[in-house]
């Protein structure tokens, strides 16, 4: 039995986190507007639209943008900025200003997951789809419990509760992703010094 490099675990905490927020806004983002905001029915995947719309505008262009603003631009501090965009617009609780920032936010986080796949791959170039394979196992672990882990939470507490700790993790993916980025960074300094 081979153990994986002790990073790709830590990049597939980051892919689980991402890809479990993102089953989220997915599974219940429509119902929080219909049933805590009484927005009409007809409207409530007005959130998944705009965040899916964001997701895809970025995506499209996802190569360039890193190649133009850097990988810690778009992997971390995207990140963090969206997480801080995100909080006050959810606990403002008006629809049509969430439904802007989750455009927006779709749009920063789109490029979180294929960073947290590339840096995997990268870590060992003769492995890299071992690496991605362990990084996609634990990611789509997060995909599949963290939508129900939001109803629990939701039952007890509020599914405006649970949309504004999205906003805190994915900040907290955003400061993970620094990290991470920076420790390849240092690595890579320290291999061309040597």
């Amino acid at each position: 039995m081979r153990w994986p490099d002790r990073r790709v675990p830590g990049f597939g905490v980051l892919g689980a986190l991402s890809l479990s927020t993102i089953g989220v806004v997915l599974d219940w983002s429509a119902l929080w507007l219909t049933r805590d905001m009484l927005v009409p029915m007809a409207y409530g995947g007005a959130i998944i639209f705009a965040f899916s719309l964001g997701e895809i505008a970025a995506r499209l262009r996802g190569e360039s943008l890193i190649q133009r603003f850097g990988e810690m631009r778009i992997g971390s501090h995207a990140m963090i900025l969206g997480g801080v965009v995100l909080l006050p617009a959810v606990l403002s609780q008006n629809p049509v200003l969430i439904v802007l920032v989750f455009l927006f936010f779709g749009f920063v986080s789109a490029n979180f997951f294929p960073t947290v796949m590339r840096n995997a791959a990268e870590i060992d170039p003769e492995n890299a789809g071992v690496n991605i394979a362990d990084v996609n196992t634990l990611s789509m672990a997060g995909l599949l419990f963290g939508p129900p882990l939001v109803g629990y939470i939701a039952e007890h507490y509020s599914i405006t509760h649970t949309m504004a700790l999205l906003a805190v993790i994915w900040g907290c993916n955003g400061v993970g992703m620094h990290f991470l980025l920076r420790a390849k960074q240092q690595r890579a300094q320290h291999i061309s010094v040597a």
